[in-house]
């Protein structure tokens, strides 16, 4: 462990407070773009319009909207656009500018979307734009209230007698579209999972060098001062190998590492060469951890 003077720290502690000030100024003053695409259905319906108002109210939000048939016909789409103050001439997402999305909310998924998602039965532009946000590596999150027959909604709705094969083969459903990387929660949770994404990069560690240290501030401010050499934690490990870049290994030569680099090779990509100095944020980690990729320090 190196021994660091008071000077030292108080100058760290400041230039900590500084980033996170400016970081958390900027999380609600930097615009985000959401597409909330809506399937026709109406359990939890007014649960997830009041977490989108909440999502809302915490960010600057440009949105943009996709609604199946069905929704068009069920869900009263004004009270939509007025809830989120929300142009009627502007409101349809631009498959043009899917890359531009930071994130894609689906307030309410039915049993007929995640069996067509599970398939990858791609019968509609709604589902297409799904499969081209998950291919885009931007982060899609599901409300699952109208899709698990388990849930309490269809019991309330009599549906209490549901065969277990059948109870089985909808949660298989449910997990299959869960493995591609869409996050799928209670309408509950909308609000939580949607600013845990968009606050992602804040929740990161914060990094700083001083004279060949690193010093690593977690989310928890506890304070970790390592020589350089200590910094990379258990899951990075240094190798030599003619391997990078090949087969089923990849160099990313970035300073930053999110889910948009993770999440597209996730599921041909076994081995991982970083940056010494990369910074690798949670979620990123997250979605490497849980398909067994191994993070590696690139061969010098």
């Amino acid at each position: 462990m190196v021994e660091v003077n008071r000077e030292l720290i108080e100058k760290i502690i400041r230039e900590v407070l500084n980033t996170l000030m400016t970081d958390s100024f900027k999380l609600n003053k930097e615009k985000k773009n959401i597409t909330a695409v809506f399937t026709g259905g109406k359990i939890a319906y007014q649960k997830s319009l009041d977490q989108l108002k909440k999502i809302d109210s915490t960010y600057d939000i440009n949105w943009s909207f996709l609604f199946s048939t069905a929704a068009e016909k069920m869900l009263d789409k004004s009270e939509i656009l007025s809830a989120l103050n929300v142009d009627w001439d502007n409101y349809e997402a631009d498959f043009e500018c899917i890359n531009d999305a930071d994130l894609v909310l689906i307030p309410v998924m039915t049993r007929n979307t995640v069996a067509k998602l599970s398939a990858h039965f791609v019968d509609s532009q709604l589902i297409d734009y799904i499969f081209r946000a998950v291919m885009c590596g931007i982060p899609v999150a599901a409300v699952k209230n109208a899709a698990d027959i388990s849930a309490k909604g269809w019991r309330e709705l009599g549906m209490n007698k549901t065969p277990t094969a059948l109870l089985e083969y909808n949660q298989k459903q449910l997990k299959r579209v869960k493995s591609f990387g869409i996050k799928i929660v209670d309408a509950a949770d909308l609000y939580k999972e949607a600013d845990s994404i968009l606050k992602n990069e804040l929740n990161s560690d914060v990094e700083f060098n001083f004279d060949g240290e690193s010093v690593i501030f977690s989310k928890s401010d506890t304070a970790k001062i390592q020589n350089k050499a200590e910094f990379n934690d258990s899951n990075l490990s240094k190798e030599n190998s003619a391997e990078a870049g090949t087969g089923t290994s990849v160099v990313l030569n970035k300073k930053v590492i999110t889910y948009k680099d993770i999440n597209p090779i996730r599921d041909t990509i076994k081995k991982i060469y970083v940056r010494e100095d990369a910074v690798i944020t949670p979620y990123a980690r997250e979605v490497a951890e849980n398909k067994g990729m191994i993070l590696c320090l690139q061969p010098e």
